[in-house]
Parts: structure tokens; C-alpha cells; sequence
């Protein structure tokens, strides 16, 4: 099942204006300021219209003082304005992750059964059922521990290009495994399958197919074979750093 995660972000733009509010409440503390022989005072009270008593003690501030108060509330605004561009910039960003290629892409088939095999480039299986031979492909994924927000799908910078010559059917079943994949696997010592995590046809022109959110766990491990309905198929790509099979992420 996906899991949602949620990050701290906003509260850095919220601990941004705690300055801001640092500077009133200051202000608020003001009481007066003596007035100093010979220097030019404003006198401030607030008065009621009805009796034209005023309704609290009058504040007398120097006009030396007032602009000191102003330029105190011009530099803090300024700062606080620049922080909170920089977290905005952030956090519009946001997501702006790269994408994950598999850590592990291990084709394993019954032709080579204690043969394992270390691509990180290809991308391949298939099944035939008159000559009882199948491959599927074990993928893990290394996830770095600020990520979340994962999903995985099949992303084709220029379009699917199958390169199997013919095959009935394109479509794939992505499976969790029941246990951690290993390099040393092959098909006699493979994870089995475990849950349907979704499915997937490859068409040629494909560009991006989303599977399906995932969990934020370390490693995320998949075997993915032909559809179990399929008699006859085949599926096989190169996988590069910009296109096939990946984890999209947020961080």
C-alpha cells in the first residue's frame, strides 16, 4: 500500500517571520521616551471624541527616535522578505528530485538457471509457452533516506522502442518480492513473487507509463515477467540514466 508522507518545509517560512514579530511586539512594549531639553518632540495620545480625555497615558517620542524606529522596521522587513524569497524559491522547486535508476537489474531466465546475470543496461523478458521458456528480471532500488513521495513507472525520453523482432503481447506484471534481491541471484535462488504491485503494456511510441506510488522504504525490490495470461511474448529495452524503468521522487 503507498504511503504518504508529508515534509516539515513550511515551517521554515513560518520560523522566517518570527523576527517580524519579534519587532512588534518590541514596539508594543514602548512606553515614552523623556523628553530631553531642547530637542523637538511629538506628543501622541489617544483621546475619546465625547469627552476629549485621552484614554491612556500620552507617549512622547523624539522625532530622533521615531526614525531609528523606522529604519529597525525597514531593515527587519527587508530581512525577513529575503528569507522568505529564498524559502519560497525552495519550495516552488520543490520535488525537483532526479529520478532513480535500479541499483540492481538482473535478468534471470530457466535457459540459464545458475547463471546469474549483472546487467545495469538491458532490460529484458519474455515467455514461451510451446518451448516452456521464460525470463523475468529481478530490479532493485536504492532509495536515499530524504526521498519521499516515490512512484514507480516506465519513462522513454523519445518514445518505447521495443527492440524484441515479434511478440503477441507487450504487457508486463511488475511483482513485489519476498525477500531483499541479491546480486549473486538466478533463477534458482530468486525472490519469489510476492503481491501484484501493477501492470504495464509497452507500446512502441510509449513515452511514460506511471505504475504505481511506493513506499520510501531503504530498498525497493520488483520482479517483473510477462503478463500470466501471456503464451507468446517478449519485452527488452536498454536501460540508460534517462530513460526505462525508474523511481520519480521528492525530497
Amino acid at each position: 500500500m503507498a504511503t504518504w508522507e508529508t515534509q516539515p518545509w513550511p515551517g521554515s517560512i513560518i520560523r522566517a517571520w518570527v523576527p517580524f514579530f519579534r519587532s512588534w511586539a518590541w514596539l508594543l512594549q514602548l512606553r515614552i521616551f523623556p523628553r530631553t531639553k531642547g530637542s523637538k518632540a511629538t506628543h501622541l495620545a489617544v483621546v475619546n471624541r465625547s469627552s476629549g480625555r485621552p484614554l491612556h497615558s500620552a507617549v512622547t517620542v523624539s522625532l530622533r527616535s521615531v526614525l531609528m524606529i523606522l529604519i529597525f522596521l525597514l531593515l527587519s522587513i527587508s530581512r525577513v522578505l529575503l528569507v522568505g524569497a529564498a524559502l519560497w524559491s525552495n519550495a516552488s522547486n520543490h520535488g525537483d528530485c532526479s529520478a532513480l535508476n535500479p541499483s540492481l537489474l538482473i535478468p534471470i531466465s530457466t535457459t540459464f538457471v545458475n547463471e546469474p546475470s549483472h546487467s545495469t543496461s538491458r532490460f529484458s523478458v519474455y515467455h514461451n509457452a510451446t518451448s516452456a521458456v521464460r525470463g523475468d528480471i529481478l530490479v532493485q532500488f536504492s532509495i536515499p533516506n530524504n526521498s519521499y513521495g516515490c512512484q514507480l513507472e516506465f519513462n522513454f525520453t523519445g518514445g518505447f522502442r521495443n527492440l524484441a523482432s515479434s511478440s503477441e503481447s507487450n504487457q508486463v506484471d511488475i511483482w513485489t518480492t519476498d525477500r531483499t534481491i541479491q546480486p549473486d541471484h538466478d533463477w534458482s535462488n530468486a525472490p519469489d513473487r510476492a503481491a501484484l504491485f501493477g501492470t504495464a503494456v509497452l507500446c512502441n511510441g510509449t513515452s511514460r507509463l506511471i505504475i504505481h506510488p511506493c513506499e520510501s522504504r531503504p530498498k525497493l525490490n520488483f520482479r517483473i515477467c510477462m503478463a500470466g495470461d501471456v503464451d507468446v511474448g517478449d519485452v527488452s529495452f536498454f536501460q540508460t540514466r534517462q530513460s526505462g524503468i525508474i523511481v520519480t521522487r521528492r525530497c
